[in-house]
């Protein structure tokens, strides 16, 4: 365990354990292979306790052991996943005991007011004073004033209605 902030080199190191741990499937299985009484699982054990494909989980396998989380022992024609031995030493090293569940000594500082959600972005804060409610004898407009139409250039008013070109260009009916 080690208190000293680690070096960019050593960083680089970890974050390909911890973006193979980032993945569901490969979680499980790092918690099938720490359930195991063993200490090691065989790959045919763990295949059967997924419905993905042994290709698949052969793939998800691959990435565990290229990461450094797991490492493989062959016996006769099985094969056994175990952990590998710089695994704690990498997680214990940014995740040292006295860094968990230690409550703090100091109260937190205030905090800032909380960004509102999207879902809020249209609503006033819950403390914001409403406007007062419109009068009863005033009427409100309940649909957008409608503008009238002009006239187009021969005096007609209303809109122009585009004929439809059939497939050779011209205008004219569909048949």
């Amino acid at each position: 365990m080690s208190n000293v902030v680690r070096s960019a080199a050593q960083a680089e190191k970890d974050a390909v354990v911890f973006k193979a741990l980032a993945n569901p499937v490969r979680l499980q299985i790092v918690s099938l292979v720490a359930a195991s009484p063993e200490g090691q699982v065989s790959a045919g054990h763990i295949v059967d306790q997924f419905s993905l494909s042994q290709p698949t989980i052969s793939h998800h396998l691959r990435v565990l052991r290229e990461a450094g989380v797991l490492t493989t022992y062959k016996s006769s024609t099985f094969v056994y996943y175990r952990f590998a031995p710089q695994l704690r030493e990498t997680v214990s090293a940014i995740l040292p005991d006295a860094a968990v569940a230690q409550p703090p000594t100091e109260p937190a500082p205030a905090r800032r007011a909380a960004k509102r959600s999207p879902s809020q972005a249209g609503q006033p804060p819950a403390d914001a004073e409403m406007p007062p409610p419109a009068e009863q004898g005033t009427p409100q407009p309940a649909t957008p004033e409608l503008v009238p139409e002009e006239d187009d250039e021969h005096g007609k008013k209303g809109k122009k209605k585009d004929k439809k070109k059939d497939k050779k260009g011209k205008k004219g009916k569909k048949k």
